[in-house]
């Protein structure tokens, strides 16, 4: 029973490591949720009448 415990919270502490990460990209995601929408396409045209 207590080996089982121990493994449980092995897996758990292991996968909130790695979790941390995940969290930190996501909320850098979040923090500006319009700027993967914006899409701002430049052109210019040059006609000197030649």
């Amino acid at each position: 029973m207590l080996t089982r415990v121990l493994i449980a919270t092995a897996i758990l502490v292991g996968s909130s490591a790695s979790g941390s990460a995940e969290d930190a990209d996501l909320a850098k995601r979040l923090s500006n949720p319009v700027a993967a929408l914006i899409s701002v396409p430049l052109q210019w045209n040059y006609n000197d009448m030649l």
